[in-house]
C-alpha cells in the first residue's frame, strides 16, 4: 500500500481517528508521518523477529509445570493461585515479571503503623547501610566505607533518640 499523503513510498504508519460516530484511516510513509509530527522515532517499534521471540517465550512460560503438585503456569494464570511452595521455584522467571509489574519490586518490605513509620525506615536504612559498609570494606573501597560509616553513625543516633 502506498502512502496516502505523497503517493510515492510504502505506507508504514496507519493513523485511525474516531470522532463521534465517524472513523477515518490514513496510511502514511515514515517521512510524511514525521512531517505531520506524528512520529519522532521508531526506536521502540518491534520487529517481526521481536514479536516472534516474545511469543515463543510466552509459549515456553505457559508450558512450565510444577514437579511437586503438577500445576501448570497456564492454570496459575487462569485461577491466580499457586498449588504449593515449590511453584515459586518452578515459575520463578514469569512470576518475577508479574510481581514486578504488580508491585514494582519482588521484595516485600511490609507495612508499619503510622507512628512507627519514621523509626521503621531508619532501622531499615541502618540494616541496608551495614550491608553496604561490609561490602565496601570487603571490596577495599575505604573512602566509600568511611562515608557509609559516618552515615550509619548518624542513623543510629536518630534511632536512639526516637526510643
Amino acid at each position: 500500500m502506498l502512502c496516502q499523503k505523497c503517493g510515492k513510498k510504502a505506507a508504514v504508519i496507519i493513523l485511525t481517528q474516531i470522532a463521534g460516530n465517524t472513523k477515518s484511516v490514513l496510511c502514511m510513509c515514515e517521512g510524511c508521518a514525521k512531517k505531520m509530527g506524528i512520529s519522532e522515532s521508531f526506536a521502540d517499534e518491534q520487529t517481526p523477529e521481536d514479536i516472534t521471540a516474545k511469543t515463543k517465550k510466552n509459549t515456553e512460560d505457559e508450558n512450565l509445570k510444577c514437579s511437586s503438585c503438577g500445576l501448570t503456569y497456564a492454570e496459575f494464570k487462569e485461577n491466580g493461585q499457586l498449588g504449593c511452595g515449590d511453584c515459586y521455584s518452578a515459575f520463578s522467571t514469569p512470576l518475577e515479571k508479574v510481581l514486578t509489574k504488580l508491585h514494582g519490586s519482588t521484595v516485600h518490605t511490609g507495612k508499619l503503623p503510622f507512628r512507627g513509620k519514621q523509626l521503621g525506615r531508619v532501622r531499615r536504612d541502618i540494616v541496608k547501610l551495614r550491608k553496604e559498609l561490609k561490602a565496601a570494606i570487603e571490596g577495599e573501597q575505604f573512602e566509600q566505607a568511611a562515608k557509609l560509616r559516618d552515615e550509619l553513625a548518624t542513623m543510629e543516633r536518630m534511632a536512639q533518640s526516637d526510643n
